[in-house]
């Protein structure tokens, strides 16, 4: 990918998640229409419209409930409830919102945990959002081995569509 690809492709992806992100503040999380009811709205307007354009792959609307719902499907699977916390720990990549979206069909909280953490300052974060479970892509498991022994984690840890890893 050249540098103009890779500009043009970044810019899609912060307006796609600068869209999302504006959104959010319009909700309050008692209130009976949410920010998954407001994704929902979306595709049914959008299906098959582009979301997101990353990496030289495009996302429509459709693929990426697809995916968010996949994942709110995992979520439920591995034992979260509405109120819970997950952490996620993950580099930018489209299933970074869809993870997020996933967990807000189901009422999960996610906190976004910084990727570039490791041993006992990644632990501190995720200790401190009292997450029952984190998720991570495969890239980011060596460094959360660092800091698994310190990190309890009631539900443990995951690689999206792997095994439990802790």
């Amino acid at each position: 990918m050249n540098l103009l690809d890779g500009i043009k492709s970044d810019w899609i992806y912060i307006t796609g998640f600068r869209r999302i992100i504006g959104a959010i503040g319009k909700f309050d999380p008692e209130a009976e229409y949410t920010v998954a009811d407001a994704i929902e709205d979306a595709v049914d307007d959008h299906d098959d419209r582009l979301f997101i354009s990353f990496e030289g792959r495009d996302i429509s609307y459709a693929d990426f409930d697809k995916r968010a719902n996949q994942f709110a499907h995992w979520g439920r699977a591995a034992g979260l409830r509405k109120g819970d916390c997950v952490a996620l720990f993950m580099e930018n990549r489209p299933d970074y919102i869809a993870f997020w979206a996933g967990m807000s069909k189901i009422a999960v909280k996610v906190a976004l945990i910084n990727y570039n953490l490791t041993g006992p300052g990644l632990s501190h974060c995720v200790k401190i959002t009292n997450a029952r479970a984190i998720v991570m892509n495969p890239e980011l498991a060596p460094q959360f081995e660092s800091a698994r022994d310190q990190t309890p984690l009631d539900l443990g840890a995951f690689v999206p569509w792997g095994r439990r890893r802790a």
